[in-house]
């Protein structure tokens, strides 16, 4: 994997050609889509556009870094007896959703996940 210490994730920002998108170029992800733009996802071809969604992804479950942990909210009882709330994070199943950046999501796709469903978001071009 490229490595940068300059960059957070410079393995997905040194091929971007363009630059970034106006915010007015921005509008609402279609469910009409979601199948195009997971086989983009999938096959790392999603350019030039830009997008915050929000994905339902799998992930090899015998890594031992997660990618994304997850956090819940529970209620439970501390070392003295009583009830609290709180979250805990937890390891999960090889499934998950979050809401990603593009860049995010074809860095997830580089470690060798897999994205399922596009269930929202926003996408400029």
């Amino acid at each position: 994997m490229a490595f940068d210490a300059n960059g957070l994730y410079a393995s997905a920002m040194s091929d971007l050609d363009s630059e970034c998108p106006r915010a007015e170029s921005g509008r609402p992800f279609r469910q009409e889509e979601n199948k195009e733009f997971v086989k983009l996802f999938n096959d790392q071809k999603f350019r030039p556009r830009t997008a915050i969604l929000k994905v339902w992804f799998e992930y090899p479950t015998n890594m031992f870094f997660q990618p994304i942990p997850a956090k819940d909210k529970i209620t439970f009882t501390n070392r003295i007896g009583k009830k609290e709330t709180g979250t805990k994070i937890r390891f999960r199943n090889g499934f998950c959703y979050d809401v990603l950046t593009s860049v995010d999501i074809q860095e997830i796709v580089k470690a060798g996940e897999r994205i399922i469903k596009i269930l929202d978001g926003i996408v400029y071009e």
